[in-house]
């Protein structure tokens, strides 16, 4: 009742972050932290349905204004439109999105250069639409149209006038003329590469393009990780700035799986995690337990050691098991002969087992006492013992080794001492799953008889699952 009522309303007045970079999720891991998504970490930024909206504005938007060119200074309006409209694409994915934005530039230019004409280097309402090059003041909008695209060939409507076409020309001849400008990212992750205006990626992290305004993506696997939208001028070179991704986190999982008592996370990182509400706990998968990492600035420091490797772990637990097995035994013929028919299924028998032990650890040296109780089952597997029959085979037994496999000696009733292998596995904080196998070494009995029984060898193996509890 206490745990279900902790799981609804921990989110309510958890505060701080948890980030599980390869854990899963459990609400009583941290309850007072927010479970934390990666993604909120490390946003991408993907073409999203807000970049299709705005392409798909800009587009309705030219079509709106272009009968403005008849109107009297129609041409503001065709300014400004178009202005409010570019201003929202901020990534250009291929050929026919940097063919809108360049139409919609050449519009936009031919507006500029039609109202201001000869003002256009004086004016100060022109100043948000002229830039200088190479000594000359040219229409801004048309400066950009040919950094997208500085060999196209115009169509006959997307400058409709010999005037403002003859001063495109003039443009677009000082854009060619200028130093090309640098776009350089030092420190791409594997794979991603520099998108610039939508073109296909050159190879290596550096690109040339022409003086003017540039929309740029570091993609990786089609997913945009990056974008920024840069003017640059002739010959300036630009520092892409690659921020630091999920993967860059996760790259620490296996060295903080190791259980160190500090790490240092890798460059870019830190601004990431210092976004989200602190403090910031980093949850991995150790060897047999989750690991706690708080994070400092650019340091991790390993908050709890994992229960079956750390100083806090019980030294020395109590194991309860239920599982179910084979088991082999010649007696059950041998004792019964002339009754028991001679086939297999008299000497094998399915059998559930229940056991219990008392283990003791130290370091990677371990130990256990316990009994097994084994219930063959069928109707001839039961032996003779003393004036009745035993069908309930009980088995004491010691072991030694390493936490995880242990050699056994033991003797299962009535007759067999045995040797055997015990494995067992932890798959949480309390629960194991085991097995076991026994050889029960023939023996001769001496019941004042001749010759004497020579009791038949035993042989037995099972599954079980259990508990336990740590006592010190």
């Amino acid at each position: 009742m206490s745990l279900t009522l902790l799981m609804l309303l921990a989110p309510a007045w958890a505060g701080g972050s948890l980030l599980r970079l390869d854990v899963e999720a459990d609400p009583t891991l941290r309850p007072d932290l927010r479970d934390t998504p990666l993604e909120r970490a490390f946003p991408t930024r993907d073409f999203s349905m807000a970049d299709t909206q705005a392409l798909a504005r800009l587009d309705a938007e030219l079509e709106a204004v272009r009968p403005l060119a008849d109107e009297f200074d129609g041409e503001l309006q065709i300014m400004s439109r178009l202005d409010a409209v570019i201003s929202d694409i901020s990534v250009v994915r291929d050929e026919a999105d940097r063919d809108l934005l360049r139409r919609a530039l050449l519009f936009q230019g031919f507006a500029v250069q039609r109202y201001f004409q000869d003002q256009l280097a004086d004016d100060p309402a022109a100043a948000p639409y002229r830039v200088e090059m190479n000594g000359q003041v040219l229409v801004k909008p048309w400066v950009d149209a040919v950094a997208l695209d500085p060999d196209h060939t115009l169509d006959a409507d997307e400058i409709p006038g010999q005037d403002e076409l003859r001063a495109f020309d003039e443009a677009r001849a000082q854009v060619r003329l200028a130093p090309k400008a640098t776009i350089h990212a030092a420190d791409l992750p594997p794979g991603a590469a520099l998108v610039v205006d939508g073109r296909a990626p050159d190879p290596g992290p550096r690109v040339y393009v022409p003086p003017g305004q540039h929309r740029i993506a570091v993609v990786q696997d089609g997913v945009i990780l990056a974008r920024q939208a840069a003017r640059l001028s002739s010959g300036a070179e630009l520092e892409v700035e690659v921020p630091a991704m999920a993967a860059d986190l996760m790259g620490m999982t296996a060295l903080l799986a190791t259980q160190p008592p500090n790490a240092v996370l890798p460059e870019g990182v830190p601004d990431r995690l210092a976004a989200l509400e602190q403090p910031v706990v980093l949850a991995v998968q150790g060897k047999k337990d989750v690991l706690l990492y708080e994070v400092s600035g650019s340091d991790v420091m390993l908050l709890g050691a994992p229960a079956g490797d750390g100083p806090d772990e019980p030294w020395l637990n109590l194991h309860a098991r239920v599982g179910g097995g084979w088991v082999y035994d010649g007696n059950w013929f041998l004792a019964q002969p002339g009754a028991a028919p001679y086939e297999r299924s008299t000497v094998n028998a399915g059998a559930p087992v229940l056991g219990v032990a008392l283990s003791a650890r130290r370091g990677m040296l371990a130990g256990a006492a316990g009994v097994d109780l084994l219930l063959p089952l069928g109707a001839w597997h039961a032996v003779p013992s003393g004036d009745g029959e035993v069908r309930l085979r009980t088995h004491p037994y010691v072991a030694v080794g390493v936490p995880w496999v242990q050699a056994t000696g033991g003797f299962l009733f009535p007759w067999h001492p045995t040797v055997g292998l015990r494995a067992t596995v932890p798959v949480g904080r309390i629960i194991e799953i085991s097995g076991a196998a026994l050889y029960g070494v023939p023996v001769a009995l001496d019941r004042g008889e001749e010759p004497a029984f020579e009791a038949d060898r035993t042989l037995a193996a099972w599954l079980s699952v259990g508990t336990r509890f740590g006592l010190r």
